[in-house]
């Protein structure tokens, strides 16, 4: 695959963290992709195995940037965008696999409708062993499929910004690794938030859409997740103060009834299940703290029973 740092179509932003164990597959799928006009950036997060070392041995093919440890995806991310002027941004986590055609069906598509802001596509999983456990990810995911429109595309579809935004307050349906950004709505955007150590992505893609940029579906598999990992993304329980953080600041931009209602009953539910990893680690004062703002949001007889749980320490 050529290289080049100037005329490159796709920059590839890879954040990756201790990801010896799969990194070769990751990148050697990134690199064996039908549009080769590609330049590809990991960001390695501090990393403590061996990825440095496979890094070295990749440096003919792929750009490497070592920066402290983050502790998250976003700073990684913001780094890797910095390096690249390519007009497309694809983001790629450094244990998922890329299945073929997936970059040029990606920007063959969003060149044709200047409207979008942001490629994404649907995915399988895989276990650690590289086995498929689910051959369609989005499979279950109703909701925002009932405002796609077709476009002369086949398998390709039109999610305007506005119905995007309204989907994205209830789930993120948007997987990371199959995203495809114009490098221009990136540059208005800004940087992804530093200051969460995961649910960066979501924001980033909530951001993109309250901006009025339409969203594009290409309903395909086109890469691999791999579930289960303690990857850069994977964080246990400090995974829901970022998650909550970043639907609370929605509020902010919501006065209609019916989207408030809706960030409030989902507020409660992510309160509802910290509250429950809380006192499963045995933080039982953070456990009702938790609960106590779950009911703030919405009553759920459930969130009342956890907070009694965690005052009697169970």
């Amino acid at each position: 695959m050529k290289q080049s740092c100037y005329d490159a179509r796709i920059a590839v932003v890879i954040p990756a963290y201790n990801a010896a164990t799969y990194l070769d597959e990751s990148l050697d799928s990134v690199m064996v992709q039908s549009e080769n006009n590609l330049e590809i950036w990991v960001v390695d997060d501090g990393s403590t195995d061996e990825t440095p070392n496979l890094l070295i041995n990749r440096k003919d093919t792929v750009h490497s940037i070592r920066i402290d440890n983050s502790g998250g995806p976003s700073r990684p991310r913001n780094v890797g965008i910095k390096q690249s002027s390519a007009p497309f941004v694809a983001f790629f986590d450094a244990d998922d696999v890329m299945l073929p055609e997936k970059l040029e069906k990606s920007v063959d598509a969003i060149v044709q409708y200047p409207s979008v802001g942001l490629l994404f596509t649907d995915f399988c999983t895989i276990n650690s062993a590289g086995q498929r456990t689910n051959d369609s990810y989005l499979h279950e995911y109703t909701n925002f499929r009932e405002s796609l429109v077709p476009t002369e595309i086949d398998g390709v579809y039109l999610l305007p910004a506005e119905h995007a935004y309204y989907h994205l307050l209830n789930a993120n349906f948007v997987g990371t690794s199959s995203v495809v950004c114009p490098r221009n709505t990136l540059d208005l955007m800004g940087d992804f938030d530093e200051t969460m150590k995961n649910a960066d992505d979501i924001d980033m893609w909530r951001r993109i859409a309250r901006g009025g940029w339409d969203f594009l579906f290409l309903d395909r598999t086109m890469h691999c997740y791999r579930m289960g990992l303690n990857s850069i993304s994977t964080r246990g329980v400090s995974r829901f103060p970022a998650m909550i953080k970043g639907l609370e600041m929605q509020l902010d931009h919501l006065d209609d009834n019916e989207n408030i209602k809706i960030v409030h009953v989902r507020l409660g539910k992510l309160y509802r299940m910290f509250g429950f990893a809380l006192r499963k680690a045995k933080q039982f004062s953070e456990a009702r703290s938790a609960y106590s703002q779950s009911l703030l949001y919405h009553r759920k007889l459930s969130a009342y029973k956890g907070w009694v749980l965690a005052l009697l320490g169970k």
